[in-house]
This record gives structure tokens, sequence and C-alpha cells, in this order.
């Protein structure tokens, strides 16, 4: 069977943005938000359930997890487990698409939410601070650091590390140091260790199971190894193409020489 962790991106969003993972997705939430000292959320509704065969049927890409809580505060939820070049923009050009969606024609802007994205990455956030595993970004004053133009904008980054080390994790909460283990299982954590952690949270014990679940799915597994067969014959097309330029460089080099 092909194991993947949590913090792949299919089975993230299978585990959290599946109907009926809303309670499992409100104590993943409540975790980032109590380490932020942010009000947490006692109710919450995914707004674009994931469905596999849905997926299958129409190859659309992979959206992140969107939600709303009781106050009406929009959640959007997503994970990165690699950095590219316009990765923050990106982030900020989905955080405004939904925050912009609560309008509709001649709505004001009395309708507006607070809205905030969480994002879980496999990367450092500071390139030169790689202790830092968890920040989060408002609009802030340039003279007074304080001030806050506006608390309808937050962005929080958590960093999911390859190995967990207290002075690393300093004073992150433990329960969402939990799910960080979880998101990484089976890499860098134990299955005893595992065992201790779903035996302390309920919510991480059906985030586990629903993990066990969907990968035991033979669609689910036979859908993996066709993607596994089609990146590996791509990247044996990519060889064979470097391979054909490397050649007519050498050719075109020995021509070179001989004149």
């Amino acid at each position: 069977m092909i194991d993947l962790p949590a913090s792949n991106d299919l089975v993230f969003h299978a585990v959290l943005g599946s109907e009926n993972s809303e309670i499992i997705l409100i104590d993943l939430i409540n975790a980032v938000f109590e380490n932020d000292n942010v009000p947490l959320l006692k109710k919450l509704t995914i707004q674009n359930p994931f469905h596999f065969d849905e997926y299958i049927l129409t190859k659309r890409a992979i959206l992140d997890v969107q939600a709303q809580d009781e106050k009406q505060r929009k959640i959007n939820i997503e994970i990165q487990t690699s950095e590219h070049a316009f990765f923050r923009e990106r982030i900020l050009y989905y955080w405004s698409r939904l925050y912009g969606s609560q309008l509709n024609k001649g709505d004001d802007y009395t309708k507006l939410k607070p809205t905030t994205s969480i994002v879980f990455i496999k990367f450092p956030i500071y390139k030169n601070h790689k202790e830092i595993l968890f920040d989060s970004f408002h609009l802030a004053s340039k003279h007074y650091s304080e001030k806050i133009l506006s608390n309808h904008l937050n962005i929080k980054f958590i960093q999911i590390p390859d190995s967990f080390h207290q002075k690393q994790l300093g004073t992150t909460n433990k329960n969402l140091v939990n799910w960080l283990k979880f998101l990484n299982f089976p890499n860098g954590i134990s299955e005893e260790e595992m065992d201790n952690i779903i035996n302390e949270n309920s919510n991480i014990k059906k985030a586990y199971d629903r993990r066990f679940e969907f990968l035991s799915e033979e669609k689910i597994q036979a859908y993996l190894e066709a993607e596994e067969k089609r990146r590996r014959d791509e990247r044996a097309i990519e060889m064979e193409q470097k391979n054909k330029l490397l050649k007519r460089e050498q050719r075109g080099l020995k021509r070179a020489l001989k004149l």
C-alpha cells in the first residue's frame, strides 16, 4: 500500500475538507488560534467539501479548504509542501478572493467579516530563522506596530518540521504540536508516539482513522499508483530529452574543435 502523510495535499483535503470533517477541523483550527491568542471556534461550516470522485471526473485542481464559523468569520486552510517563486503572492491572491466573495452586487461593506488564511508549510517561514515554526501577519502601521489598520486580514504560517526539537517548538501549545506530528506521520514519528497522541486527543484519532480509511480504498490506491507511474514516465522523458540535448551539444563542440 502506498502510504502518505496527512500533509500530502490529497490526503490533507480528504481528511480535513470532506463532509462531516467539521469537528476534526475545528480542533485543528482552534489549536492554531489558541497558539495566537485568537477567540476559538464553536461551530464551523465547510463551504467547499472535497469529493474524490468529483475530482477524478472533472480533473479539477484541489482547492483550499474554505470554512465559516458561527460569527461568519471566513477561514481558508491550505497546505504547501514546496516553496515556489510566487508563493506569498498566491497566498494574498486567494485571501483576497475569499474576502471579496462576501459581497454581492448592491451589498454594503458591513457584510465583510474578518478573513483568516491558515497556511501549513513544509519549508522554513524564514530562511535565516529556521527555528521559527509559527508566525502571524496583519496590516500594521510602519511607525506603530501595535496599531492595526483592520482586523479583517490575518495570515498565519505554521511550519510542519521534519523533526521535533523542544528548542525549536518553543512555546507552541501541546495540542498544535500533536497536530503537526500527525500531519507529518509516519515521517519522523513512531507508531508508539502516534498511539500516545491519539489517546490524548479523540479528534486527532478521528483524523488518524480517516487517513487510514481513505488510503485503504482500492480506488485511491489505484489512483496513487497511476500518478506514481505518470511521474516516473515524466522523469524518464525529461532525462531522455536532457541526454539528447547533451549529446547535441557534445557533437557541436567536437565540430567546433575540428575547425
